[in-house]
């Protein structure tokens, strides 16, 4: 019998670059484990019916929870690029490389492996290292 622990095993080493099984991973996986089932189990007591269905079940319940988490946190990295790009114009103190509070008018926005960057000057300051944001002295909003 399938349990939760298995499944996830397998899930995990259908795709282990990502780690997010494909919905192909996941109907390969879940025939290989009940082809094997098939084979080994004891003729004169077959699988039940009932098992097989809640074993699909729990294959497709994790696939669908493996999508809403990407979608989720596809849905994180956007909040947080309008986030950021809303402090184009303000000025923001953050600190530094040696932890030394600075202050500077932010330009735009980047991001690189997932980290959100505020460019100051000529300076990509990460988002998560900005302690205080202002309107930009002088200028009407």
């Amino acid at each position: 019998m399938l349990n939760a622990v298995n499944a996830n095993a397998a899930m995990t080493a259908a795709n282990p670059l990502s780690g997010q099984p494909t919905t192909k991973d996941v109907q390969d996986i879940f025939l290989k484990i009940f082809s094997t089932e098939l084979a080994h189990q004891n003729p004169l007591s077959p699988m039940d019916n009932k098992e097989w269905v809640q074993q699909f079940v729990q294959f497709s319940s994790y696939n669908q929870m493996a999508t809403l988490n990407k979608q989720l946190e596809s849905l994180k990295q956007m909040v947080g690029f309008l986030q950021a790009a809303s402090l184009v114009g303000k000025q923001i103190t953050y600190s530094d490389e040696v932890n030394a509070t600075q202050q500077g008018i932010v330009s735009g926005v980047s991001q690189k492996n997932g980290e959100l960057f505020v460019d100051v000057g000529d300076k990509k300051i990460p988002f998560t290292s900005i302690s205080q944001v202002k309107e930009q002295k002088g200028v009407q909003v």
